[in-house]
């Protein structure tokens, strides 16, 4: 049901972008990209404990998004939509005896805990201006910046010791469920026709809000290159 609604949302932004002169555009996209964490325990936590590793193995690093851009004149226009932000992180324990989780208890035989593997989905919804540096027949470039909203949808996390995995519990009292990132980005346009056109963004994001109730810093930093359809 979810996903023939999302099919009737898309053809309904498409045919009022085909009735709007061009001035409301639509990007079916996907993206790769590479997150780091800027990362600091609070004062007191042992220094043992650091997160020495943040991935996305499971989904390979792609995300997959919608977004819309509204031309308000001939330079400058808003852009907003929405994309399924999966993340992946892997906290290692230098020393396993000093993290403070300890032991995964399993048949009453306590194995020490050598890292945690936690699991989140987000929404973001980037509020973004584009302004048009450059104007060449089919070619249009921009800049971008402006403010994403990330909302938390799930989260799960579980401990490991060598082959041993403790049950998996939810953390969303752990971590902020409400996130805002600084985007700046260079929207590239190419259309080939008065319809149909490619699209291309490198841009970077920096996280105004941690991540982590529990740390003193767990920003983060990402670098991502979009690329999708366009259709106006």
């Amino acid at each position: 049901m979810r996903f023939f609604s999302v099919i009737i949302l898309v053809c309904t932004i498409i045919s009022l972008a085909q009735s709007q002169e061009k001035k409301i555009q639509v990007i079916i996209l996907a993206s790769h990209y590479k997150e780091l964490l800027h990362f600091k325990e609070k004062k007191g936590q042992p220094q043992e404990i650091i997160i020495i590793d943040f991935t996305h193995e499971h989904y390979k690093n792609i995300r997959m998004g919608l977004e819309f851009t509204y031309n308000f004149s001939n330079k400058m226009g808003i852009r907003s939509g929405f994309c399924i932000v999966p993340r992946n992180i892997t906290i290692n324990y230098n020393s396993p005896n000093n993290s403070p989780f300890n032991y995964i208890t399993i048949n009453n035989q306590n194995y020490p805990i050598t890292y945690r593997k936690i699991s989140l989905l987000y929404i973001n919804i980037p509020l973004l201006i584009n302004y048009k540096i450059i104007n060449y027949k089919n070619l249009n470039i921009y800049n971008s910046i402006g403010l994403t909203p990330e909302i938390y949808l799930s989260g799960r996390e579980y401990d490991v010791s060598g082959f041993f995995f403790s049950n998996s519990t939810d953390i969303g009292n752990l971590i902020n469920k409400t996130l805002v990132d600084f985007t700046f980005g260079v929207p590239i346009e190419y259309t080939f026709s008065k319809r149909f056109g490619i699209y291309i963004e490198p841009s970077e994001s920096y996280g105004l809000i941690k991540i982590s109730k529990e740390a003193k810093w767990a920003n983060i930093f990402l670098l991502e290159l979009k690329f999708g359809l366009l259709l106006q």
